[in-house]
């Protein structure tokens, strides 16, 4: 026996169908009369100036001698602003180095102690602006301006080296950005000292800085005592052609 569908179902089904057509067509209309421009959104950043600021991601490292990216270079760089160790009264370059990854650093009125990742690093792998300086010494570091450690053996750059890495403080240099800083620190056993750091912009060409420390301690055993002066003036000449 076949069954066969009714005509008058047919028109109903069909019926049935419109409907949705019909709400999707009203849809899109709703939406162009809900349609409308946003305001232009503005997005404003600003560097992180701050001198507390610890680690600085400078591009090149003057330690590596080549003026090559240290993204580029295959060994660990880190470069210390040391402005953070200063405002809290950090003055050693042992106790700036304290806390970085692989060194470990101790000091007393005589010299400083500075291991690398395990070899010692203050008899011949400390350096100024890369020429070789005794670290069995304490100086002031009230003319440097950043401090870069170069991990891992380096006796390709700097001949012969304890293994462990160098350690090379870049002295502050006469700059075309005008700033005056003096300061003054008192601590146990009567440790005070005096410091100042003056740039002087005389034109576009010529740019004069100063800076220098006075300090003296005496210490927890009587009779010893310790004076430090430091004085260091540079002076930074620039042509027309970019050239210092």
């Amino acid at each position: 026996m076949k069954k066969h569908m009714r005509p008058a179902l047919i028109p109903a089904l069909l019926a049935a169908a419109f409907p949705v057509y019909a709400d999707t067509a009203n849809n899109g209309e709703n939406n162009e009369s809900y349609a409308s421009t946003l305001p232009t959104v503005k997005v404003v950043g600003q560097a992180d100036t701050s001198v507390l600021k610890g680690y600085i991601n400078y591009d090149e490292a003057a330690v590596t001698r080549n003026g090559q990216l240290i993204k580029e270079t295959p060994q660990t760089i880190d470069t210390l602003n040391i402005q953070k160790n200063k405002n809290y009264g950090t003055n050693d370059l042992s106790s700036i180095l304290e806390g970085n990854a692989g060194i470990d650093a101790a000091y007393d009125m005589r010299g400083e102690s500075i291991f690398l990742r395990g070899f010692q690093a203050d008899a011949s792998d400390i350096y100024r602006d890369g020429v070789r300086e005794s670290g069995q010494v304490r100086r002031s570091t009230a003319n440097i301006e950043r401090v870069e450690i170069l991990k891992g053996p380096s006796s390709v750059l700097y001949g012969r080296t304890n293994g462990g890495g160098v350690i090379n403080m870049v002295s502050k240099y006469a700059n075309f950005k005008q700033s005056r800083n003096i300061g003054a620190t008192y601590g146990s056993w009567a440790n005070r000292s005096l410091n100042l750091d003056i740039n002087q912009v005389l034109n576009k060409h010529v740019a004069i800085r100063l800076t220098g420390e006075i300090g003296r301690a005496n210490s927890f055993r009587s009779g010893i005592d310790s004076k430090n002066v430091m004085v260091s003036p540079s002076i930074t000449i620039r042509l027309d052609n970019g050239l210092k």
